[in-house]
């Protein structure tokens, strides 16, 4: 289909049946390019990667209905420029979060005493910290000692068996929910 005629069809009603068919042709013809597109310039994790990629269909989309966006350049373009501004802005947020982070741990650091009294009760919280994830058995134990030590989800994968990075970072969710579920059952398992 023909930029112009796709263009002229998502100015349908959102409940019309050609509109909805242009819909899912755009996506179609231009998901994996604007995909490739996105990798080509940084690397993603699989959802951060569709956000980005569904915040650009979005965007698009509103840019032809409101009238920015008239066909003046190709779709392809047009939509592309639209996920690198997304892809940008994603990446900048994350820069700020991490910066944010290493801020608080910082501040943390600064406001720990190293006295003998604030060392035991560190160790002590470790060794209560282990013995819940003791409690959660396999994979938790170590996809969970593994994540905490800054392990990327391909290594966890790799050291623990899991199938791939997404199965492992699935697995880390699940049983971080698990040790919530465990501690709000059993809180005299923290003292």
């Amino acid at each position: 289909m023909e930029d112009a005629e796709l263009l002229d069809l998502l100015q349908l009603p959102e409940d019309h049946t050609e509109f909805k068919r242009a819909v899912r042709i755009l996506f179609d013809t231009y998901k994996d390019r604007i995909i490739a597109l996105i990798r080509n310039i940084h690397p993603l994790q699989e959802a951060d990667l569709n956000d980005i990629l569904n915040q650009s269909f979005s965007a698009f989309l509103h840019n032809v209905r409101s009238g920015k966006f008239k066909g003046e350049s190709s779709i392809y373009t047009y939509l592309g420029g639209i996920a690198k501004i997304m892809l940008h802005s994603f990446k900048r947020e994350k820069e700020k979060e991490k910066l944010l982070l290493q801020r608080v741990i910082a501040r943390a650091r600064e406001d720990v005493a190293f006295s003998p009294e604030s060392i035991y009760l560190r160790k002590e919280l470790q060794i209560q910290v282990q013995k819940l994830l003791q409690q959660l058995g396999e994979p938790c134990f170590t996809v969970l000692r593994l994540w905490s030590k800054n392990y990327k989800f391909e290594e966890i994968a790799e050291r623990t068996g899991l199938k791939s990075p997404d199965v492992a970072r699935v697995t880390k969710l699940r049983c971080i929910k698990k040790l919530g579920k465990l501690i709000k059952e059993h809180p005299e398992l923290l003292n």
